[in-house]
């Protein structure tokens, strides 16, 4: 079974790819005031944005589940950690106001002509309890890194799939923070939105995210279990059989040099890209067989995404990869 790891965050800018029939869940087609957010206090059980629908448990208080707000990032150092429950560190939605806020076991449910089909993926970032929390340490957590910046914390979001009522063993992991490098200088807390590909994930009928972390005591996960999400893309098309091979390639060497090697099944008769991190097209080459050479001669270092279009317009994978 599929297991990706996307263990870097890269700087997030607008990357749009033209693909059939895709819906982005922006969470701005909800109504709030200026510096407000909505915990499920309504007892509506919940929230409709694209073709998905966002849980929520409200018990007096926000249980689980999730919410959503449009409240900006004021805060630089530690303070009341639960006024910044509801903020994202990024300081606003993706490329609008408002985001999603999670928990642990927050599920989403694919809707429409989503439900079944395959979700391209939704931008992350950390939440401000959270983010603050690990960066400074709180009365029940600790600072990661520790007091020599030497322990080999992280915070990691994993999100699985239900199809047909089942959940399967694919899963795509994603550190919201990451310690565990020898450098120091590459310990990383995510604050800016990240792109998330979910395309691994396959057909999909709902989404369930959790979270884990090194820091743990009695009661469980000390550090603060919450993340915030927007844009979430789906395709509203299922998976076809020529597609899920396809999706099962893999490429090397990771990191490339002047060349990067793709292989797997069924991608004649496909197309290969090479886009930039701002969404620039660098290359583009019909694939003629299951094993296909993309030359990166005169690309500058740096992070850049493979894209595999299927022969009838499809985006069906997306991955990053780095060039050196």
């Amino acid at each position: 079974m599929k297991n990706s790891t996307l263990l870097i965050a890269c700087i997030t800018t607008f990357f749009t790819i033209t693909t059939k029939a895709q819906t982005v869940s922006t969470i701005d087609n909800l109504t709030l005031q200026t510096d407000t957010f909505w915990d499920g206090s309504d007892l509506s059980g919940g929230f409709a944005s694209g073709n998905a629908y966002f849980l929520n448990s409200y018990q007096g208080y926000w249980a689980s589940g999730w919410a959503y707000s449009n409240k900006t990032d004021s805060a630089t150092v530690p303070s009341d950690y639960m006024t910044q429950l509801y903020i994202g560190k990024a300081g606003s939605g993706y490329l609008s106001s408002n985001y999603a806020i999670g928990t642990q076991g927050s599920i989403t449910r694919l809707t429409g002509q989503a439900a079944g089909g395959v979700v391209n993926g939704v931008y992350v970032t950390n939440n401000d309890y959270a983010y603050n929390s690990m960066a400074f340490g709180d009365a029940f957590a600790k600072k990661f890194g520790g007091t020599t910046g030497n322990d080999p914390d992280w915070f990691k979001l994993t999100v699985r799939n239900y199809y047909q009522g089942v959940m399967t063993n694919d899963s795509v992991e994603f550190y919201l923070a990451d310690f565990r490098s020898q450098n120091n200088s590459q310990d990383y807390l995510v604050r800016n939105w990240t792109w998330v590909d979910l395309t691994s994930l396959g057909n999909v009928d709902s989404l369930a995210f959790f979270l884990t972390s090194t820091d743990n005591g009695s009661f469980g996960m000390n550090t603060p279990a919450y993340f915030c999400v927007d844009d979430l893309t789906t395709s509203d098309s299922p998976l076809s059989i020529e597609a899920s091979a396809i999706a099962n390639f893999s490429m090397y060497p990771v990191p490339a040099n002047n060349q990067l090697t793709v292989k797997g099944e069924n991608l004649a008769g496909s197309s290969i890209a090479v886009y930039a991190m701002t969404g620039q097209i660098i290359s583009e080459t019909i694939i003629m067989s299951d094993v296909e050479t993309v030359s990166l001669l005169n690309l500058a270092p740096g992070v850049y995404n493979l894209v595999i279009t299927s022969h009838d317009g499809y985006v069906i994978a997306r991955k990053p990869f780095i060039h050196e």
